[in-house]
């Protein structure tokens, strides 16, 4: 019952991004903490951006990588000289997530989380980087040096503030139609639906599902969780589109663009994702008639400080 109750819960909280994202609403000011954005990073690095390209992934998503010349381990630990980021470039703006800016040779303070072998996830976006213009943090009369002590002392539970310098190409650089007075924007009005009438059919990967204690969940018990948390948002009466949930377990991978709808469960370094696309064109303008949607543990963000200490 456990396992269920859980599942319906992150089913729902999922779904609901999916909901937002195709409606494109987002909230306009970003208001998370500083400090548990600091605790929260495995590794703080001071850097130069060395090159930003973009590459496809096995799922055929699309992803920026930057890669980083380290240039000082602020906090945590790192035995390489660089850092090699990565994240889709299709990741809709939030209130936790903004796409971030890089421009090859500017210097710059990162806030990162772990992804995979290789690479690295930027904790927040835009909103976990920080560039550099001389000796101090942009837009602020705040020095790199002051900043970097002020993340030592928070990352190592020595303080518990620290001030954010306004960071900038975040709000300024998001072309958005704002409603509400600036309380709301349309994050993306060339890209709506599926509309009404429309059935989504998830194809369910039961592949790395696993409940509290790290045993496989069945791909009947898991179906049924979902399509609980499914007939939910089905039965809300101004809904315009229907959910279900195939009864035949799924064998393949999440793939953009190949008309098929899933939910899989995978090792990634955010908690879950929703891709929504028109897969007639393969892009992010038109009607959605695809949802591909992930469910993940993400890094690790919630363990225990118990190597804070210097």
């Amino acid at each position: 019952m456990k396992t269920n109750i859980s599942i319906l819960k992150y089913f729902a909280v999922t779904l609901l991004s999916f909901f937002i994202s195709t409606a494109s609403l987002q909230a306009s000011n970003f208001d998370d903490d500083p400090v548990n954005q600091v605790r929260k990073s495995d590794l703080i690095i001071e850097g130069q951006v060395v090159k930003f390209s973009e590459e496809k992934d096995e799922y055929n998503v699309v992803n920026h990588v930057v890669r980083i010349a380290v240039d000082d381990i602020i906090a945590g630990k790192h035995v390489k000289n660089e850092v090699l980021l990565k994240y889709p470039t299709n990741f809709y703006p939030d209130i936790a997530w903004i796409q971030p800016k890089f421009i090859e040779g500017e210097n710059v303070i990162l806030l990162l989380t772990k992804s995979g072998d290789y690479s690295w996830f930027l904790n927040g976006g835009g909103y976990g980087k920080f560039s550099i213009t001389g000796n101090t943090i942009e837009k602020s009369k705040t020095s790199v040096a002051d900043f970097k002590q002020q993340i030592k002392d928070v990352f190592h539970l020595r303080s518990n503030r620290i001030i954010f310098p306004a960071r900038k190409g975040i709000q300024d650089s998001q072309q958005y139609d704002e409603r509400l007075g600036g309380e709301f924007s349309i994050i993306n009005p060339g890209f709506y639906g599926p509309l009404k009438g429309t059935t989504i059919n998830f194809q369910l990967n039961p592949i790395g599902a696993v409940d509290k204690d790290g045993n496989p969940i069945p791909f009947a018990t898991l179906k049924d969780a979902i399509q609980r948390a499914i007939d939910t948002w089905n039965n809300v009466s101004n809904s315009y589109i229907t959910f279900s949930v195939s009864g035949t377990q799924y064998t393949g991978n999440r793939t953009l663009c190949n008309g098929v709808s899933t939910i899989t469960f995978e090792d990634l370094a955010y908690n879950g994702a929703t891709y929504v696309i028109r897969r007639a064109s393969c892009n992010y303008t038109g009607i959605i008639d695809e949802v591909d949607m992930v469910f993940s543990k993400g890094s690790q963000v919630d363990r225990f400080l118990d190597n804070r200490f210097e």
